[in-house]
């Protein structure tokens, strides 16, 4: 539940932090800084099986440790490709 609610408010952080950033740059630094808080915040919720965040769906999510771990891999894939294609990105 973390990652689900992290990465939507830090989507709506990187679109209108895309009118003030006047560097190319700074949305790159940014955007790895949210997939870093964002991949902590999953593994605090997959190692402690606690969420920041308890809000009530009416169990139409469910959240084991397999969704967690797949989440987790998925958002380590997603930083290393910030990293590596960081200078295409800017372009």
């Amino acid at each position: 539940m973390n990652a689900i609610i992290l990465t939507a408010v830090w989507g709506i952080v990187m679109m209108f932090g895309g009118v003030f950033f006047k560097k190319k740059s700074i949305p790159l630094y940014w955007a790895i800084a949210g997939l870093v808080l964002v991949l902590l915040a999953n593994c605090y919720e997959l190692w402690l099986q606690q969420p920041f965040f308890m809000i009530d769906v009416k169990d139409l999510l469910h959240f084991n440790s397999f969704n967690l771990t797949f989440i987790t891999v998925m958002l380590v894939c997603t930083l290393l490709y910030f990293l590596l294609n960081g200078r295409d990105i800017e372009k």
